[in-house]
C-alpha cells in the first residue's frame, strides 16, 4: 500500500463533480469541524499500519479536518483510494472517495476491532468463541462483532456513550491501536456518511 503525503495534494485533484459534492457537505457541516486543513497537526503514520486499510493499493489524503470536541487530536480526512479484485484471470480495478476518521483516546485500549456482524460470523461463534458479548446492548451485539486481543482492554473501551454511538452507524468499521482509533466507511463518499463520521468520532 502506498499513502501519497497530503502536503503534495489537494481538492484541485478532484473533478469538478467531486469538488461541488465536498463544499456542500463541508458547508453544511461548518460548526461541527475546522473547516481550515490541518495537516501540520496530524501525523498520519498510525493509518498505514490499520488493518482497515491493508487492502488498498494506494491512499491519497485529498483533505485533513479537525473535529471541535475539545480533543487534541481529532479529526478525519477526505480520501481516494485505489484497490483491485481479483477476478479470475484479470483484476477489477477500482478508485473513489471516501472518508476516514481517527481520534486518539483517554488510555490504552490495546488492539481492538469492530466490523459488522456477517452470518459467517454467527455460525461461527457456536463452534469458537471469539467476540465479547455485551448483553445489555442487544441492538450493538446484533449489528457488530467486537474482536479484542485483551478482553479486559476491550470491555473497558466499550462504555454505554461509546456502543451506543457504535451502533446508530450504518455499517461503519473501527480498529483501535493503543491510544489511537480510526473509523471508516467501506463505500463511496455522501452526504449522511460525512455526517456521521464526525458525529461518531466526537463520541467515542
Amino acid at each position: 500500500m502506498k499513502i501519497l503525503n497530503p502536503d503534495n495534494h489537494n481538492i484541485t485533484m478532484l473533478s469538478s463533480s467531486e469538488i461541488d459534492l465536498i463544499s456542500d457537505i463541508i458547508q453544511k457541516s461548518k460548526m461541527k469541524i475546522d473547516i481550515q486543513k490541518q495537516q501540520d497537526k496530524f501525523s498520519l503514520d498510525f493509518i498505514e499500519q490499520s488493518f482497515l486499510m491493508e487492502n488498498y493499493d494506494e491512499i491519497d489524503f485529498q483533505n485533513l479536518y479537525e473535529i471541535k470536541d475539545g480533543s487534541d487530536y481529532s479529526g478525519f480526512s477526505i480520501i481516494r483510494v485505489k484497490y483491485y479484485i481479483p477476478n479470475g484471470k484479470y483484476n477489477i480495478g477500482s478508485n473513489e472517495l471516501q472518508v476516514i476518521g481517527f481520534k486518539k483516546l483517554d488510555r490504552d485500549y490495546g488492539h481492538i476491532l469492530i466490523r459488522p456482524e456477517t452470518i459467517g460470523d454467527t455460525i461461527s461463534e457456536f463452534f469458537i468463541k471469539s467476540e465479547l458479548d455485551f448483553n445489555e446492548f442487544p441492538k450493538f451485539s446484533s449489528k457488530y462483532y467486537f474482536l479484542s486481543e485483551e478482553e479486559n482492554k476491550g470491555y473497558a473501551f466499550a462504555s454505554m456513550k461509546r456502543l451506543e454511538a457504535i451502533e446508530n452507524q450504518n455499517e461503519v468499521y473501527i480498529e483501535v491501536k493503543g491510544n489511537m482509533l480510526i473509523a471508516k466507511f467501506y463505500r463511496s463518499l455522501n452526504s449522511e456518511d460525512f455526517e456521521n463520521m464526525i458525529e461518531l468520532i466526537r463520541n467515542v
